[in-house]
């Protein structure tokens, strides 16, 4: 029996004529549809609070002759420690051949194995033939694994797999390494074997032992529509290194999302392989060493869809988001590196290898030394307008590397020679030394010495903190325009 067989006036005759009561049938079931899909209520658990939308069930004769003949409507599992295993095994007979829509959500009182979650777990596994959906959250490492490890036989309907594992769980083959109907997979925390996708619209994958460069670049000629694309890989394959010179260009048309995690090489050898549009989304992470720094500089120039959009920034943060972190100001490109023992280590490269030509202001929230802004500010000649919002302490050397004076034993000159604006604000108790202001005025005597004369320097205060007045003179002696403010908002200086 299905909606349409079902007669209306034999179970609605006696119920009063309001406007709920006139709702078409079709469209009362999709409330309910909509109702189940988007419950987080566990199965059997929040019947008797009325919070769960089997409650619905409840409500009239004729509502509960709905659901109880929708097969549709008990499809969605959403399973916790606290769901019971008798409601399950009832759900799974009112589902009859339905497609099923699995969920199992941690986290769990206990690391080990919960019996009945592994249990349920054994249920569904029969019916893994009719899952369309399945989905698992923040479970500890054996739980993920004993769940997984129920599903062995292949899942011809899957077309969504999400596994997200508290720490990282190892398993080997997830449905029998089966799934040709997948379209969106996302693991992170639980790393496994590397399969041939195909057609997948989402790919998402962090904490894996990566593939070789070819399987990768077979998944990717095979997944054209890919909308996002994010892997963060522990190691990578050797064949990446000593891959020769890319000729294969995957053009990703519908790509919105690309993020990249692994060794500075990988990340950068793999981009050299694609091709995106300029409205895609790009973040990199640099981590690790690379096996080879001559790669780098191979692959760097090699993806023209990355330099046509770091080409088109101005305006960029770099701030402290576990390591340094160079993003556009809409975030659509963004680097993250960790600095090595010494700044020209090759750690730091896969920063360098990616230009920004256009980019005329930096805001600046993260704390360097002289020699990693030196590194820094000599790959960003055409910044106009630098902002800086950190203490005092961490900032000294900033003005330490902008006020370099060119040698003539290097090649090198003075660090972003078209600069005209500084700005310096969250000023803190720190600004009280005179030695911090004297740093601050040398720097832009030597600029000035250099014929690279400021033409603006702005520094509010927050605190009763007093730019000494020699040295405010000074300043002003080299700056077009200085505008100073105590805590009051008093202008003390202005040119």
């Amino acid at each position: 029996m299905s909606i349409h067989d079902m007669s209306r006036p034999a179970l609605h005759h006696d119920l009063p004529q309001i406007a709920i009561a006139c709702i078409n049938d079709d469209i009362l079931h999709e409330i309910f549809l909509q109702l189940a899909a988007n419950s987080l209520f566990p199965c059997g658990t929040t019947i008797r609070e009325g919070t769960s939308w089997i409650s619905i069930s409840y409500v009239c004769r004729y509502w509960r002759a709905i659901s109880l003949v929708s097969a549709q409507l008990w499809s969605c599992f959403y399973l916790t420690e606290r769901s019971n295993v008798a409601m399950v095994k009832e759900f799974l007979r009112r589902s009859r051949q339905a497609m099923l829509h699995v969920t199992f959500s941690g986290p769990t009182r206990s690391l080990h194995p919960t019996d009945h979650l592994v249990r349920m777990a054994q249920m569904l596994s029969a019916h893994t033939e009719r899952i369309m959906e399945f989905e698992l959250f923040n479970l500890y490492p054996r739980e993920t694994d004993a769940i997984l490890s129920s599903f062995t036989s292949p899942a011809p309907h899957l077309q969504k797999l999400v596994i997200r594992s508290i720490a990282v769980a190892y398993h080997h083959t997830l449905f029998g390494g089966s799934m040709p109907l997948l379209r969106e997979i996302s693991l992170a925390g639980v790393a496994t074997s590397w399969l041939p996708y195909k057609n997948l619209t989402m790919l998402t994958i962090f904490h894996q032992e990566a593939p070789s460069m070819a399987d990768l670049l077979w998944t990717l000629v095979n997944c054209p529509a890919v909308e996002e694309l994010l892997v963060g890989f522990f190691t990578m394959s050797e064949v990446v290194v000593h891959h020769p010179e890319p000729e294969l260009t995957i053009a990703l048309h519908r790509l919105k999302r690309l993020t990249i995690t692994s060794r500075p090489d990988h990340v950068l050898s793999i981009l050299a392989h694609l091709s995106f549009p300029p409205t895609t989304a790009v973040s990199l992470t640099f981590s690790g060493i690379p096996h080879s720094a001559e790669n780098i500089f191979r692959y760097s120039r090699r993806c023209p869809s990355l330099s046509a959009i770091a080409a088109n920034v101005q305006h960029a943060v770099l701030e402290e988001r576990f390591g340094a972190c160079l993003r556009s100001a809409d975030s659509r490109i963004s680097l993250k590196w960790q600095w090595g023992r010494e700044p020209s280590d090759p750690l730091y490269t896969g920063f360098a290898a990616t230009l920004f030509p256009a980019l005329q202001h930096l805001s600046v929230d993260y704390a360097c030394t002289t020699d990693q802004w030196t590194h820094i500010l000599s790959h960003l000649p055409t910044l106009v307008s630098i902002a800086v919002h950190a203490p005092a302490r961490d900032m000294t050397a900033l003005f330490d590397a902008l006020g370099q004076v060119p040698r003539q034993d290097l090649v090198r000159g003075i660090l972003c020679p078209v600069l005209a604006c500084v700005s310096v604000s969250q000023l803190d108790a720190f600004w009280s030394g005179e030695y911090i202001f004297e740093r601050v005025v040398a720097c832009f005597l030597n600029r000035a010495a250099a014929a690279y004369r400021l033409a603006s320097f702005q520094m509010p205060f927050r605190t009763e903190i007093i730019f000494p007045p020699a040295l405010l003179e000074e300043l002003a002696a080299v700056v077009d325009k200085v505008e100073v403010q105590d805590a009051f908002h008093k202008l003390l200086r202005i040119r």
